[in-house]
């Protein structure tokens, strides 16, 4: 048939029928001066324009309703992140979780990839659509995402009513069917800041129309990656200062094997970088040495440091005796924990390794350290 049977049979005007040729929406064979378009071809566009007018189809309901209860996920993700030493996925894989419960439908959490925003973590308050959900965030964006930042700076995005017509260029025409089932009618994006200006993103999509997210929705979300962010930067500072103290654990070990580990620990000390905190202790728990950045962390100076019990550095707590009383007694050779400030009230990560002279005698306990992250107010 030629262009113009072909728009009337669609219900459109000529020049409609022309432009969706043009962008390759319609196939058609050029023929002459004119186009010529197969019945299949018609078929097909036919069925393309239906399925963008299509509501998602109903689905059993969840397994297991979990408590839609906004301060409750928020105070669940506050207890995890307080667990973090060097790893915070079980955080991103919880927060998509508890966000999909609260909010409904589909969440995602993106972190930078090597061929763009990678879905780290995500999951649907219905379990059934959570499988299809994974196969969509891994494998049916075609390029970058639209809706991904380009860096912290760009703000959280709310689109109340997404048009399916972008939906459907954004994703591979091999996952178009399971726009059936899993629908993307409402979005939430909000950037998730990163180390050294990167971003990943937090994003919610509804599964049907008629239920836009709204701005409480979205001040939930964003409330939810200050607290991925906060874990996230948590375990960069933890792996940071677990590498420290393995270099200075080594060193010490190393000057204990040869026998010229001596009985203080400038020399060790003063080898790091002056923001780098790490201080050296004896058995007696009295500090012999300690760094510029160690003294910074705690707003003292490196000689008032010098001969001082490590403990009362610190808040009068049970838990950094105790661990180190555990460390000399040969249970533990390295220990994590978080001790405060007085002055100040500032909380600060510990983590401490023991080094033993030859016969297993304790020699003393180095800790690198650093300030412990907090959630902005």
């Amino acid at each position: 048939m030629n262009l113009k049977t072909a728009a009337r049979r669609l219900g459109v005007h000529y020049q409609t029928a022309y432009r969706w040729v043009r962008s390759g929406q319609l196939v058609a064979v050029k023929v002459g001066a004119g186009y010529e378009i197969s019945e299949a071809a018609l078929q097909r566009f036919q069925a393309q324009r239906a399925a963008l007018e299509r509501v998602p189809e109903e689905s059993p309901a969840p397994v297991a309703a979990a408590p839609a209860d906004r301060q409750a996920a928020l105070d669940l993700l506050d207890a995890m992140c307080e667990q973090v030493t060097t790893d915070e996925r079980a955080v991103l894989q919880r927060a998509a979780s508890v966000t999909a419960s609260v909010l409904g439908d589909a969440v995602a959490v993106y972190l930078p990839g090597a061929a763009g925003p990678e879905a780290v973590a995500f999951d649907h308050a219905d379990p059934a659509r959570a499988v299809v959900l994974g196969t969509m965030v891994r494998q049916a964006i075609e390029g970058e995402p639209s809706f991904a930042p380009r860096s912290p700076r760009d703000g959280p995005l709310l689109v109340p009513q997404v048009a399916q017509r972008d939906v459907r260029k954004g994703l591979r025409p091999e996952f178009h069917q399971f726009l059936t089932v899993l629908g993307f009618y409402s979005a939430i994006s909000v950037p998730l800041p990163l180390r050294d200006g990167h971003a990943g993103l937090v994003f919610a999509a509804r599964d049907a129309p008629g239920r836009p997210y709204t701005l409480d929705d979205l001040a939930l979300v964003e409330q939810v990656v200050a607290r991925i962010a906060l874990a996230a930067r948590r375990a960069e500072q933890g792996r940071a200062s677990w590498a420290t103290r393995a270099d200075l654990v080594r060193s010490l070990r190393e000057r204990a094997a040869g026998g010229t580990l001596g009985a203080r620990g400038e020399a060790l000390v003063a080898s790091v970088a002056d923001d780098e905190a790490a201080v050296v202790v004896g058995p007696d728990r009295l500090v012999r040495a300690a760094s510029k950045g160690f003294a910074t962390l705690l707003e003292t100076s490196v000689a008032d440091l010098d001969g001082a019990d490590l403990a009362k550095c610190f808040l009068r707590d049970p838990a950094l005796p105790a661990v180190f009383d555990r460390m000399l007694a040969g249970e533990l050779d390295y220990c994590s924990l978080v001790a405060t400030v007085p002055r100040v009230r500032r909380r600060v990560d510990l983590h401490g390794g023991i080094v033993r002279l030859a016969d297993a005698t304790p020699a003393c306990v180095v800790f690198a350290a650093h300030e412990r992250p907090e959630l902005a107010t």
